[in-house]
């Protein structure tokens, strides 16, 4: 107790330093909320959540030390970590924003303490969140940064729950040259589960014959190699990456003795019976020349690679692009074209090989005083065995901005329209979606907007249409209440939707701002009928 007596006067003490020059505190704070209640054929569950932000920022001498902090009610233990803490400082920030930065500063390492996503390359540590300490240094020339911590915690598996072993991650980088220019990197990542984190679920004489093991402790290791060359101010463009890795899918099965490999590859590789090995590769050229950009990309991920540290990358895929982006007349007009082909199926070892073709093209005009125009086109096929599904979609939207008077209009307009047709003549369908908003804004402290559409899906033998609009009423009380209400409706012929909310923000004396919200949905369609009332609060304050 007595220690939080003394947070008041720390937090006095911080201030009045940041006040006089060589400390400045700075952040936001806030706390969000919200409840649902639904009555009649819910077809989901209501829930309740309250969360808090909190983002203080200390700067001492020029250099921002931030802090990120997430804590909700959402968080339990028998899924993956929601709350998070972080502690960072990165010096390099200030010339990313183009701020004056002493000479020192562009030596000092950047760190990261808490819960943090590093991303080191595509294929070797990218989209893994850890908890833990990254460092990224740069002195010269020489690059160099270091991760390590825990990307999921240890949960039992049950009947409702996904069981997970407890997995820690380290990654090491080093190399010579900058990120945005020339450089060569190595990257090593070594990522293993705790295989007694967790309670095995063997099958036994006693439980169900289809009681199993659902997950297995896994074990990781990844060397990536990474090569950017940059000419002619970076004109010309190149990147290029190799990665190897072994995968053991259960560390506690046995070593196993190689006679013909030598000792010291056994103990580096530790080889087990469950383990398996493959590479990976990418190569980006970009050429940038007379305002237009070429690229291209070739990548390719063998069937049986798999890293750890980048859960949403693909394997068992070959794949090409090519694109070109130019703009005209001082970037009125711009333009851009893109192809790319993948496939699976690398080795053979599937029934089926599946490869898709993807084309992409658009077009937008944006002159001065006169509406502007966008134009997409793009085409998907996939092939399986004979078997070719095609999508064909076409995006239009146009606009403008003008004064009557003092009134301000931005109407807008927008059509899309997409095919597809498949392989079996099953599933085909035609679709369009056609909108027209108009947006006003008036002298005094009202705004509104509005938005009518329809939407059709043509089936082989049956057609639905879906009407849909919605309104957008503004007004400001006092310069600083700001009060709106919107109303959207869908009419089709399954059923019928309202939505009705009223948003209210406004100042509490000068200690923070709050915004209020009340919205009913009314539903009745084929599947049944249902009521629901939400309501969302928050605080904020910045300081």
């Amino acid at each position: 107790m007595a220690k939080l007596l003394h947070l008041p006067v720390l937090l006095s003490l911080v201030t009045a330093l940041g006040l006089a020059g060589p400390l400045q505190f700075s952040g936001s704070a806030s706390l969000q909320g919200n409840a649902e209640f639904i009555s009649g054929d819910a077809l989901r569950e209501p829930y309740s959540n309250l969360t808090l932000n909190i983002n203080p920022s200390l700067t001492v001498f020029g250099i921002p030390i931030t802090t990120d902090i997430l804590l909700s009610t959402m968080e339990s233990d028998v899924r993956q970590a929601l709350n998070k803490f972080r502690i960072g400082l990165d010096p390099l920030s200030l010339l990313r924003q183009r701020l004056p930065v002493p000479g020192f500063m562009q030596y000092l390492p950047k760190v990261d303490f808490g819960t943090f996503s590093p991303s080191y390359s595509a294929l070797t540590l990218s989209g893994a969140t850890v908890t833990g300490l990254g460092i990224e240094y740069q002195p010269w020339k020489l690059y160099i940064a270091g991760a390590g911590g825990r990307t999921q915690r240890a949960i039992e598996g049950s009947d409702t729950t996904e069981p997970a072993y407890w997995r820690q991650l380290y990654a090491a980088r080093v190399g010579f040259g900058k990120k945005e220019a020339t450089h060569y990197y190595l990257t090593i990542l070594s990522v293993r589960d705790d295989s007694n984190s967790i309670e095995r679920n063997w099958p036994d004489t006693t439980a169900p014959a289809d009681t199993i093991e659902v997950v297995t402790p896994q074990e990781n290791y990844v060397l990536g190699m990474e090569f950017n060359l940059s000419l002619f101010e970076d004109a010309f463009r190149l990147e290029s990456e190799v990665a190897g890795m072994e995968l053991i899918r259960d560390n506690r099965l046995p070593l196993v003795d190689h006679k013909q490999v030598p000792n010291w590859i056994e103990r580096l590789l530790r080889i087990r019976w469950s383990s398996q090995f493959d590479y990976a590769y990418s190569v980006r050229p970009v050429v940038n020349v007379l305002e237009t950009r070429v690229f291209g990309e070739v990548r390719m991920v063998g069937p049986g690679y798999r890293s750890l540290g980048a859960p949403a990358l693909r394997n068992d895929n070959l794949a090409f692009s090519a694109g070109v982006e130019r703009s005209f007349l001082n970037e009125a007009v711009s333009a851009s074209a893109s192809i790319s082909r993948e496939r699976d199926n690398l080795i053979g070892m599937k029934l089926t090989t599946t490869s898709f073709t993807t084309l992409a093209l658009a077009l937008n005009f944006a002159f001065p005083n006169i509406p502007y125009a966008s134009l997409g086109y793009s085409a998907c096929s996939q092939n399986s065995e004979g078997l070719s599904d095609r999508s064909h979609i076409v995006n239009l939207s146009t606009g403008h901005s003008f004064t009557t008077g003092a009134i301000s209009h931005s109407p807008s307009l927008s059509f899309s329209w997409q095919g597809h047709q498949s392989g079996t003549g099953d599933g085909d369908y035609v679709t369009f979606d056609l909108s027209l908003g108009h947006s006003l804004g008036f002298p005094f402290p009202l705004t509104a907007s509005a938005n009518l559409g329809l939407a059709r899906t043509a089936y082989q033998d049956s057609a639905e249409n879906r009407f849909y609009l919605s309104l957008a009423p503004g007004y400001t009380i006092f310069g600083n209440w700001t009060n709106s209400l919107s109303f959207n409706g869908a009419f089709e012929k399954s059923g019928r939707r309202f939505d009705l909310g009223l948003n209210s923000s406004f100042p509490v004396w000068k200690l923070c701002t709050a915004n209020l919200g009340i919205g009913r949905t009314n539903y009745q369609g084929q599947d049944g009928s249902y009521n629901e009332w939400q309501l969302t609060g928050s605080l904020t304050k910045s300081w």
